[in-house]
């Protein structure tokens, strides 16, 4: 213990011993404000972490959910999709309809298998696709072999007639093409009919709470 008189008689030792002090207390406060820094950098780096946690299953779930649009949309056409968000049901109006099919198709399983039928009904309906689709059009169903087709609805086109007759006389050069692609493959040709009408029709959702599909019904449709 050191005296009052003796830091009174040597002050130069009471500076030196205050000096100490406070260095003492700098470097127990450095260090607590270092452990206070540390904790705050690790719960910063723990909300870092969660986040890109947090931000990758996001990412997933969005690859995923346009991965199942995606697939969906391959068996609803997505302008019939965004009709149904939109929260329509059904809508009279004015549409043109174009039906093709294979003539004596059924005559085809006699001489050739189901598979390589199946093959020849791809190929036939992604050349009608390609060609409704260019052409406003919307593929409504494929029945067998036979396609209907739905011009003006869900998409509008003030051009709506011409565009079915210019898909129809299209579908039939096309099928020539493909006649001329079957017979150097050594393959049974195809004959098809295509019927066109427009008209005012009934358009949009038809069925059950089950199960419901979107289509047209009306005088044009039966032709």
């Amino acid at each position: 213990k050191i005296s009052n008189s003796f830091l009174k008689n040597n002050p130069v030792y009471g500076i030196i011993i205050l000096i100490v002090i406070i260095a003492v207390l700098v470097v127990f406060s450095h260090g607590s404000l270092s452990f206070k820094l540390s904790r705050v950098g690790n719960i910063f780096k723990k909300e870092a972490e969660e986040k890109q946690i947090i931000t990758t299953k996001l990412g997933k779930s969005e690859q995923e959910k346009a991965k199942i649009r995606g697939l969906f949309e391959k068996y609803v056409d997505k302008d019939v999709a965004k009709f149904a968000e939109r929260g329509e049901s059904r809508k009279y109006s004015n549409i043109s309809i174009l039906f093709t099919d294979i003539r004596g198709f059924a005559s085809y399983f006699d001489s050739i298998h189901s598979q390589e039928i199946s093959l020849l009904l791809d190929e036939y309906f992604r050349a009608i696709n390609k060609i409704i689709k260019k052409n406003n059009g919307i593929i409504n169903k494929f029945i067998g072999d036979a396609v209907m087709a739905l011009f003006n609805e869900p998409i509008k086109d003030k051009k709506h007639i011409g565009n079915a007759v210019k898909s129809a006389l299209e579908i039939r050069e096309e099928i020539k093409k493909l006649n001329e692609k079957f017979r150097k493959e050594g393959r049974k040709e195809i004959n098809i009919g295509i019927g066109i009408d427009t008209g005012f029709a009934t358009v949009g959702n038809f069925g059950s709470k089950e199960k419901i599909e979107y289509t047209a019904i009306g005088e044009p449709i039966n032709i």
